[in-house]
């Protein structure tokens, strides 16, 4: 990454206002593609575009076409792009469009036309057009083999312009700031050197758009992002290799489990073993926490505060010190590198290492009178008593409470 020398820069880059960041900033690496490439034959993501189309119609790009949502639940608001490819350049967005909230199954029709060609930033020549839908990644992760399609060829001719290959080709400063956060919203700063004009920034691989510092992306899908930004000089040069920046916005927080001592459970060992699951996933910590809590309820300070490490996705640990005898509530938890911290279900279990005392017992009598014979007295049923005279008596066996 280039370092900021003495001169001003028109920005820096700060990610991670509420962002879940994990990866590198590169400027000056080679990009591995800046071209947006559209296959057919594969699966669809969850907004589809069907039945694109473009045409040049007084000197502008009309476009029409449908999105689909062929997913299982409702898509919401995004943004599309219209992007022509040809250039030197790769992908380069023309127009954006808004589309509102889809439900699943439903389609949308989108029509517009862009502005003049003297207005688009290319030059004289034959393009391909392709249209693009969450080129923000709000709705999935963008993919251009999915999340795009052809929309037919176009020639625009440009009035002639000054020659300007003369001009320097700007360089592209950024700077990662936050290696990590948690969110799902990206703030980028970014700048030139020697530059204060245009920028073009794509997210995900997406088209180059015009953008500003700082560019602030929204509701950012869960998993890995790259952005890639780069300065164009007054007659459209830019520097082959953007500055680039990857992360990974992570919001799920991990998946623990606290299987022992189960709930409701009754034990006579006063350092007893707890023991559950915790989650795998990249970023998930080995570390689980488990707090120990004196009575039926996670309330107040807890009486132990245990440390345990996960072993291929279980964890185990004992109490630093003996458990009086009572009830207790434990409850285990897991963080990540996101900060998300899991939580498991709680546990009350009962120490009991002393015998219980044995149940209180009761003697069952009376007295007889006017007995005339022998009779025949019993208990609950049973423990039978013959009585031949008059008096007191108490039956065998006594009985609990």
């Amino acid at each position: 990454m280039r370092r900021p020398g003495r001169n001003a820069l028109t920005g820096v880059i700060a990610v991670g206002l509420a962002c879940a960041l994990t990866g590198t900033a590169v400027a000056g690496s080679a990009p591995s593609s800046d071209r947006v490439v559209v296959k057919r034959g594969l699966a669809p993501a969850h907004l589809s575009v069907r039945s694109a189309s473009a045409r040049m119609a007084g000197g502008r790009i009309a476009v029409q076409a449908t999105i689909v949502n062929t997913g299982r639940t409702r898509a919401r608001s995004t943004t599309g792009a219209l992007a022509l490819t040809g250039g030197r350049g790769g992908a380069l967005g023309v127009r954006t469009f808004s589309l509102a909230s889809l439900a699943a199954g439903r389609s949308r029709s989108v029509h517009f036309t862009t502005g003049t060609a003297p207005d688009l930033p290319l030059g004289s020549g034959k393009f391909a057009t392709v249209l693009c839908t969450d080129v923000y990644s709000q709705v999935r992760r963008f993919s251009a083999t999915s999340s795009c399609a052809r929309a037919g060829g176009v020639a625009i001719t440009s009035p002639a312009g000054p020659d300007l290959r003369s001009d320097r080709v700007p360089d592209t400063v950024l700077r990662p700031g936050q290696t990590r956060a948690r969110g799902a919203t990206a703030v980028l700063r970014f700048g030139s050197k020697a530059h204060r004009g245009r920028f073009r920034c794509s997210l995900d691989g997406g088209p180059w758009l015009e953008c500003k510092s700082p560019r602030r992306y929204a509701g950012l899908v869960d998993g890995p992002h790259t952005f890639a930004v780069r300065a164009v000089s007054p007659s459209g040069r830019h520097a082959t290799a953007p500055a680039r920046l990857s992360w990974t916005v992570d919001r799920v927080a991990p998946t623990v489990t606290l299987r022992n001592p189960a709930n409701g459970s009754t034990t006579s060992d006063n350092t007893p073993t707890f023991s559950g699951t915790g989650g795998t996933a990249s970023g998930d910590q080995q570390k689980v926490t488990v707090k120990v809590y004196a009575g039926t309820s996670i309330s107040g300070s807890p009486v132990q505060t245990l440390t345990a490490t996960m072993s291929r996705g279980n964890w185990s640990v004992t109490p630093t010190h003996a458990l009086a005898d009572g009830a207790y509530t434990a409850q285990a938890q897991q963080s990540d590198a996101a900060n998300n911290t899991g939580l498991s279900n709680t546990s009350t279990f009962n120490v009991q290492t002393k015998a219980p005392p044995p149940p209180a017992t009761y003697s069952v009598g009376g007295s007889v009178s006017g007995a005339s014979g022998t009779v025949v007295l019993q208990d609950n049923g049973g423990d039978d008593l013959s009585v031949s005279a008059n008096g007191s008596f108490a039956f065998a066996t006594k009985i609990a409470s």
